[in-house]
């Protein structure tokens, strides 16, 4: 009986990775756009694959998945020629929200309790309905991220990491912490608007 089932173990495993990939909606389509709706842009783009359905993050008590049922990859600019945001965009699989929640919160405190002299401590609020999670450093002059935001927007199971970055001095947007503030807090509440719109 199994070897006549094994070629047709085999063509239904073929045509897995193509129906896998065959999405017909596309449920994040309009944050995407509500986010290069107005002063951001986004310079690119890309679509998790629909067989990427968890990402691993660490915390304290170790490694956990927090799942993607579909997500972006973005690059947000506003003026300048070098990116200001690599943003995350994810969906997370049908009653997972609390459970991935709690696991991104987990490892912004990890990240927070281990964080090196000088960034400042983990702090949540609340932007549009949305919850905000954030740790900053208190300088723009560094290297990579100078902040990263998690928000998190129960209604729409959607939760967005941003990386704000420092941006290359001669092409910098802000030329101090108070201008580069102004800034972040610009993008989070055009997120968070985003987000909150989905209910």
């Amino acid at each position: 009986m199994l070897p006549k089932l094994l070629p047709t173990l085999a063509l239904a495993l073929a045509a897995l990775p193509a129906c896998a990939a065959d999405r017909s909606t596309d449920p994040l389509a309009p944050v995407v756009q509500c986010l290069a709706d107005g002063d951001f842009k986004l310079a690119q783009q890309q679509r998790l694959p629909a067989t990427s359905t968890s990402r691993q993050v660490a915390t304290a008590a170790g490694n956990y998945a927090v799942s993607t049922a579909d997500g972006y990859r973005l690059l947000v600019h506003k003026a300048s020629s070098a990116p200001l945001v690599n943003l995350k965009v994810e969906l997370s699989a049908p009653g997972k929200f609390a459970a991935d929640r709690v696991t991104v919160l987990a490892q912004l405190r990890e990240m927070s309790n281990k964080r090196p002299p000088g960034m400042m401590a983990l702090t949540l609020s609340e932007v549009n309905g949305v919850e905000v999670m954030a740790v900053n450093n208190p300088t723009i002059e560094r290297g990579g991220p100078i902040s990263l935001y998690t928000l998190a927007h129960e209604g729409s199971g959607v939760i967005s990491t941003a990386y704000i970055l420092s941006q290359p001095k001669e092409v910098r947007e802000f030329g101090n912490y108070e201008q580069y503030a102004a800034l972040r807090d610009q993008f989070i509440a055009k997120l968070a608007g985003c987000l909150a719109a989905q209910n």
